[in-house]
């Protein structure tokens, strides 16, 4: 299963290949909730990484690394409150959210406010990467973009 993530503002898109050996429960959680829109912003902790805010999606956490490289694609649901919640009007508080992360650096390593925690490793990018990481650092530059997550 691919998925066509597009950076608004930017005019760039990836393709997503969806790990459906090692993520199978995750990645078709997260297909059920194509197509979808949203904020996308620039990770505060994990150095090069964007996340994407989706809805809360269940799903059992498999294929947990701690680890990332250029091109990983990660997801992980934060509960209801969760004390580092994007700014409430991206985000609201009493239904939690799900982080789709994209990894566009080699200077990352993903955590929280708890530390370094597992997450669950959901696919890769696997179109060219280059326009996308020049787009993804204006956003660390400039502030939010917006996305559109498609099928491919």
């Amino acid at each position: 299963m691919n998925l066509r993530l597009t950076l608004v503002k930017a005019q760039v898109e990836v393709t997503i290949a969806l790990d459906e050996k090692t993520a199978p429960r995750a990645a078709e959680a997260l297909w059920a909730k194509i197509p979808c829109d949203g904020p996308i912003l620039h990770s505060r902790r994990s150095g090069q990484e964007i996340f994407a805010i989706l809805p809360p999606i269940e799903f059992p956490g498999e294929h947990l690394v701690t680890s990332v490289t250029p091109g990983d694609v990660v997801i992980e649901v934060f509960p209801p409150y969760y004390r580092d919640n994007p700014p409430v009007p991206l985000v609201d508080p009493a239904q939690g959210y799900t982080h789709l992360g994209l990894v566009y650096g080699s200077a990352t390593q993903w955590q929280t406010p708890e530390g370094y925690v597992p997450v669950t490793h959901v696919g890769r990018i696997v179109s060219v990467l280059d326009p996308f990481s020049t787009a993804c650092g204006a956003i660390r530059r400039r502030g939010g973009e917006r996305f559109k997550l498609t099928r491919a």
